[in-house]
């Protein structure tokens, strides 16, 4: 057996958006991270982490 397998699942349509959105946001997170002279305004990391950082 190889050590990585691949696995498919059903998820509702709800749970699918949202781990789409996750998925979205740390991808722009990376992008982000290994970009830093990147001017964008939208910088979904830097919002989650002030997020935490309010709570």
């Amino acid at each position: 057996m190889s050590d990585s397998e691949r696995i498919s699942v059903v998820l509702p349509t709800q749970a699918k958006k949202e781990l789409e959105k996750l998925c979205d946001i740390e991808k722009r997170s990376i992008s982000n991270e290994s970009l830093p002279s990147d001017s964008r305004g939208d910088r979904p990391s830097q919002s989650i982490r002030q997020t935490q950082i309010n709570r």
